[in-house]
C-alpha cells in the first residue's frame, strides 16, 4: 500500500472530469497531456487533490490493484482500500497480497505465482 499525490482534472466551473468514475493521474504532467486529448470545447486543468490517494501494490509480485484495466484504483484511506478488497487481498503486518500470491507460491523471479 501506499499514498501518493493525485491529480484530477478540472472545467473552469470547478466539475471534475468524469469518465465511469473520477481518473486520477500521478503527475500534473500526465494530467496536463491526458487534458490535451480532450475533443470538444470544454477545457479541463490538472488539479493537485488536496488529500493523498492509497494505491494497493502487492508486497510479493508487485502487481497494482485494477492496473490492468482502465486505471489504477485509488481509494482514500487505507481503511477503506482494505474494506473494498477484502475477500480478495490479504493484509497482514502492513503488507498485501494479491489474490494469487495469498493462495499460493509466491516466487516472481522463479516464475511461480499462485
Amino acid at each position: 500500500m501506499s499514498d501518493t499525490p493525485c491529480w484530477v482534472l478540472t472545467n473552469e466551473q470547478g466539475t471534475d472530469l468524469d469518465q465511469d468514475g473520477v481518473p486520477h493521474f500521478p503527475t500534473e504532467k500526465h494530467a496536463a497531456d491526458e487534458a490535451a486529448k480532450i475533443e470538444g470545447d470544454e477545457v479541463f486543468k490538472p488539479r493537485q487533490l488536496a488529500h493523498l490517494c492509497v494505491t494497493a501494490a502487492c508486497s510479493c509480485c508487485d502487481y497494482i490493484y485494477d492496473e490492468d484495466e482502465d486505471g489504477i484504483a485509488h481509494f482514500d484511506s487505507l481503511g477503506e482500500a482494505e474494506k473494498a478488497l477484502a475477500g480478495f487481498w490479504e493484509f497482514a503486518d502492513g503488507k498485501a497480497k494479491c489474490d494469487a500470491c495469498k493462495t499460493g507460491a509466491c516466487d516472481p523471479e522463479a516464475g511461480e505465482h499462485g
